[in-house]
């Protein structure tokens, strides 16, 4: 990663205000490293290793403004958890996926949500850091959740 790349990015983000990220990724090794990547240019970086975990972290009331989502995670996979975001309104939040899939479910899920930035993995550090930087909150998932539509492990679908 080239560092005055980052920089440049890390002051473009700055403007854009988006400080507070939830990483949900299950290879730890990995999301220790992204958590400490991006906390090296100022972001404010919680991490959970499983879907449940992030439906919890997302109901806490912390204000996040990227979700970083792994779309193969344990316990509920990306898609569900999109499928959460939008159908509970929880948010502004500004959605990265990470992805090793390329097929056409993939294809298919991408234009079902096209405001979600996908990163392709492998990945290099700085494009990571572009996708965060370069986000944009997702227009459907900009309602407030009440406690009557929080998600659950027990009710993922919070009816």
């Amino acid at each position: 990663c080239a560092g005055r790349t980052c920089r440049k990015l890390l002051l473009i983000g700055n403007l854009q205000m988006q400080n507070r990220i939830l990483i949900a990724e299950e290879q730890q090794e990995c999301c220790q490293l992204f958590k400490e990547f991006l906390q090296r240019y100022g972001y404010e970086v919680t991490a959970v290793h499983a879907g449940v975990d992030c439906i919890e972290a997302l109901n806490s009331g912390a204000a996040y403004n990227v979700l970083i989502l792994s779309w193969e995670l344990p316990g509920e996979e990306g898609e569900g958890i999109l499928e959460c975001l939008e159908d509970h309104g929880i948010g502004p939040v500004a959605v990265v996926i990470l992805t090793a899939r390329v097929d056409r479910i993939r294809l298919r899920k991408e234009s079902e949500f096209p405001s979600v930035t996908w990163v392709q993995r492998p990945f290099k550090l700085c494009d990571l850091l572009e996708a965060v930087v370069s986000a944009k909150p997702v227009p459907r998932f900009l309602t407030a959740v009440g406690n009557a539509g929080r998600l659950s492990e027990k009710n993922p679908t919070g009816s």
